[in-house]
C-alpha cells in the first residue's frame, strides 16, 4: 500500500545525469549500484517528493568515470553508483542468450503474490519456465507497455520486467519474496530503448538461504542483445511469509 521508487528508476536517473554531465561521451555501463535506503514517497498523490541527484567526475582518461548519488533534501543517501563513459561508439554485446535447464511454468498466475504490480506495470507477458539455473520469458519494453510519459534513456519497463522474473525465480527456489539490493553492472549497447517485445533470460543462483545473485540479459525481437544486468543481489524480505510453491 505504499508508493516506492523502483531500483530501475534510480538507474534511469543515473543514466540521464551521466549523459547530461558528459554529453560528449557515450554511457558504457553503470556499476556498483547499491540500495542504501529504499525511498518511500510520502506525497505521491499531492505535490510530489523532492530528491537530489549529484554527479561528479572521479577519473578522466580516454573516457570518464562519474560518481553518482541519489539523496533526500536532508542529505540521506539512498542510492550510490558509478558511470563509465567512453569516447567511441558503444560496442555490440554477445548476442547468444544463455541456455538454461528449465521446467515448465505450468500455467500458474504470474501476478498476485510476490509480484504485486498492477495495470501497465504488469510487463511479464509469457514465461518459458523456471529451474535451479534461472528463469526466462517474454516481457514488454517501454514502447510495447506504452510508458509514453517520459523520454526514456533506458528501457525501464524491460529492466523492471527482468527483476520481476528474478522475484518469480526466488519465490520458487528460495521460498519467499525478495528485494533487489544491488546491481553490480548495468550495460547498454544503445542510447535509446528498442521497439517490440523483449526476450529476457535470468541466470540465477542462491548464495545462501536468504541471499541470491542473478545475471539478466535482454534481447530484441530480432535477437540483438541490447542490455544486461550483472550480479543483481537480492535478499529475502525480513518477516515476509514464505509463498506457496
Amino acid at each position: 500500500g505504499e508508493v516506492v521508487v523502483p531500483v530501475v528508476l534510480a538507474l534511469e536517473w543515473f543514466a540521464r545525469v551521466a549523459r547530461t554531465f558528459r554529453p560528449d561521451l557515450h554511457l558504457s555501463r553503470i556499476k556498483d549500484l547499491n540500495v542504501l535506503k529504499g525511498i518511500r514517497l510520502q506525497d505521491f498523490d499531492g505535490q510530489g517528493d523532492r530528491l537530489v541527484l549529484t554527479c561528479k567526475q572521479l577519473r578522466n582518461s580516454a573516457g570518464a568515470v562519474l560518481g553518482l548519488t541519489l539523496e533526500s533534501p536532508a542529505g540521506v543517501v539512498h542510492y550510490r553508483a558509478e558511470a563509465e563513459m567512453t569516447e567511441g561508439e558503444l560496442v555490440a554485446m554477445n548476442d547468444t542468450p544463455p541456455r538454461l535447464a528449465l521446467a515448465d511454468w505450468g500455467g500458474a498466475p504470474i501476478y498476485g503474490d510476490v509480484l504485486f504490480h498492477e495495470d501497465e506495470f504488469q510487463v511479464v507477458q509469457e514465461l518459458d519456465g523456471v529451474g535451479d539455473e534461472g528463469i526466462s520469458g517474454t516481457i514488454k519494453g517501454v514502447h510495447t507497455a506504452k510508458w509514453a510519459w517520459e523520454n526514456w534513456n533506458t528501457d525501464v519497463a524491460a529492466m523492471d520486467g527482468g527483476l520481476q522474473l528474478i522475484l518469480l525465480w526466488a519465490r520458487s527456489k528460495m521460498g519467499g519474496s525478495v528485494l533487489p539490493m544491488a546491481i553490480g553492472e548495468a550495460r547498454m549497447s544503445t542510447d535509446a530503448p528498442p521497439q517490440g517485445r523483449i526476450r529476457c533470460v535470468a541466470r540465477c543462483r542462491a548464495e545462501s538461504k536468504s541471499r541470491g545473485l542473478a545475471d539478466v540479459v535482454f534481447h530484441t525481437e530480432s535477437g540483438e542483445r541490447f542490455a544486461e544486468l550483472n550480479n543483481v543481489q537480492v535478499i529475502l524480505r525480513p518477516g515476509t511469509p514464505v509463498a506457496d510453491a
